[in-house]
């Protein structure tokens, strides 16, 4: 089981969630069910997804900010209200730096799958506070 973790607009995590699904602009061939999504919008963790089935390709509109073609259904463990999401903070920013050095973004924007350790502990994070 791989994690990845990606950035996403709160009113795009929203459309998301109600339609079970991922969008991406790149393949997502390489993704496999049991997989898992940690999403975070406005600098702040927001959602965790499993991987629910194959990866298709699809030209129908689901999000207002793009086509993003390739996509993979999801089913969301937690999702956090934006009043909820945990802001980035030292200890967050630390678990990137260590699992992906100081430009720990370009980590986030390959969807690059994480270690069970840093994962486990951004998992973690929300799950304790809740949400879905």
């Amino acid at each position: 089981m791989a994690v990845r973790m990606a950035k996403i607009s709160a009113v795009e995590l929203k459309n998301c969630v109600k339609h079970g699904l991922w969008g991406s602009n790149n393949s997502l061939s390489k993704w496999q069910i049991k997989d898992m999504l940690i999403l975070y919008a406005d600098r702040k963790l927001a959602a965790v997804a499993e991987v629910t089935g194959e990866a298709f390709m699809d030209d129908l509109p689901v999000w207002g900010n793009g086509l993003f073609p390739y996509r993979i259904p999801v089913i969301f463990k937690y999702v956090l209200e934006p009043d909820n999401m945990i802001p980035f903070d030292s200890e967050i920013i630390g678990t990137l730096i260590d699992e992906w050095g100081l430009n720990y973004g370009w980590g986030i924007v390959a969807k690059r799958p994480m270690s069970e350790e840093s994962s486990k502990k951004l998992i973690e994070k929300i799950a304790k506070k809740g949400g879905k």
